[in-house]
């Protein structure tokens, strides 16, 4: 029997981009990743990405954490991103790699995301919690 790795790296990664569509979310993913849109899903090297609106999204809760600065503002953000591995041959490291260089592209453009799964914490910024592009560090 195969070992299902899809739920041992599964990630969700909230973005905060509430100024976009859905459908311009999906064309800034592409960009990032040079990746293309299957139909069902946004694919790359490793990644199935699927663009989601966040049930979960308050404006007024959202202006609250924000102007509070607490750090679960992300689960307040428009967007997320449910990101599986492509397949279940899928080689683990460079899986978590290219999640990371997703991330750090979107930082790079100016994009307050953060990451929650299993393996955050080997990411980059312990994956955007308490990290804010914006602010430049030493």
């Amino acid at each position: 029997m195969t070992k299902d790795i899809s739920k041992e790296l599964y990630c969700k990664l909230f973005i905060n981009a509430s100024e976009l569509s859905r459908s311009e979310i999906k064309i800034l993913i592409l960009d990032l990743t040079s990746g293309i849109d299957n139909g069902r899903a946004l694919e790359t090297k490793n990644l199935s990405i699927d663009v989601c609106h966040n049930d979960n999204f308050n404006s007024s809760k959202y202006g609250e954490s924000i102007s509070c600065g607490t750090l679960d503002e992300f689960l307040y953000y428009r967007y997320f991103l449910d990101i599986f591995p492509k397949n279940n041959n899928i080689d683990q490291s460079a899986y978590k790699v290219e999640v990371g260089r997703l991330l750090e592209k979107l930082w790079n453009k100016g994009y307050k995301t953060v990451v929650a799964c299993g393996f955050e914490d080997e990411l980059l910024n312990r994956g955007g919690m308490g990290y804010d592009p914006a602010i430049k560090r030493k």
